[in-house]
């Protein structure tokens, strides 16, 4: 998620030892022009997670294509970099980046996305991944884009189950998922959307059959995914209290504590969805101090 899963809270996640497979970075978008250094390769990755092997190991390097993006380049430092895990954006809907044709605007152009992810196959052997929707304005793309992915030799498919044209409105399509894993038997499935928690996930993989569940919205308004039980308002507190310790250790945000201040609210609001009141409160904190008042009330 764009804005959530940079570096800084990818490695507070991976300081809780929790219980997730696997993290993805937010996207790098690959420029049609120049090339980015490798150093911007690694910043985006995070270069505390990059230079520890276990963090690595469970951290997936998501990228942004378009038609016009010099995906050679990019490859060739991906390669140097001995990223092993990749994934291609092809889920986004903002307005900006579909103007651009990227994102999601790439699903409604199968023989265009094709060549894409056949030039990034071709240039990296290792975990190739595409996270998706139903399709652009409709679905009728979906099960051409699915039948090249197989083809080109793509690892896994994710799928959130919207086309770009829902947004996140209504409910997300996992009989579309299901379909796709009983069409595409060689292909690697996961399931997206609407995954709020492990009830859900359970749900979501018995009508599915899919291989696993990506989960975004419902990870931050539940830390405690795997252990329900946990997710009660008093560690809601403790955890946003070990969050702004953390943060608080951080020397951009020991300059700037109205920064920090914001970052908090980010992520707050989700984590008291189910609690308006509260949540309410907290994001009308003015200071860090009120904020602090406010937990503790």
């Amino acid at each position: 998620m764009e804005g959530h899963t940079d570096p800084i809270f990818r490695e507070f996640l991976l300081k809780q030892n929790n219980a997730w497979g696997s993290y993805t970075t937010d996207f790098l978008r690959i420029p049609s022009q120049g090339k980015i250094p490798p150093k911007q390769f690694i910043k985006h990755f995070g270069e505390r997670i990059f230079y520890n092997e276990a963090w690595r190991d469970k951290t997936c390097f998501q990228i942004l294509v378009a038609e016009t993006s010099q995906i050679q380049p990019a490859m060739q430092t991906i390669r140097d970099l001995e990223i092993k895990k990749l994934d291609i954006n092809l889920g986004c809907p903002s307005k900006k980046v579909c103007a651009h044709k990227g994102g999601s605007y790439l699903l409604s152009v199968p023989e265009t996305l094709k060549e894409i992810i056949s030039q990034i196959r071709d240039q990296y052997a290792h975990h190739l991944s595409v996270k998706i929707r139903l399709g652009f304005k409709d679905t009728n793309t979906f099960l051409q884009n699915l039948e090249n992915f197989r083809e080109i030799g793509v690892d896994q498919v994710i799928i959130h189950g919207r086309t770009r044209k829902q947004m996140y409105k209504g409910h997300a399509n996992w009989h579309m998922i299901s379909m796709a894993k009983g069409k595409f038997k060689g292909l690697r499935i996961i399931a997206n959307g609407d995954i709020k928690n492990k009830n859900l996930a359970e749900i979501c993989l018995q009508t599915t059959k899919a291989d696993g569940v990506m989960v975004a919205r419902g990870a931050l308004e539940n830390p405690w995914f795997f252990e329900p039980e946990k997710n009660t308002l008093q560690n809601k507190k403790k955890y946003i209290l070990e969050y702004f310790n953390f943060l608080s250790e951080i020397d951009h945000y020991q300059k700037n504590q109205g920064h920090l201040l914001k970052r908090l609210k980010s992520n707050l609001y989700y984590l008291f969805q189910n609690y308006p009141e509260v949540r309410s409160k907290l994001l009308r904190s003015q200071s860090l101090s009120e904020l602090s008042n406010n937990l503790k009330a």
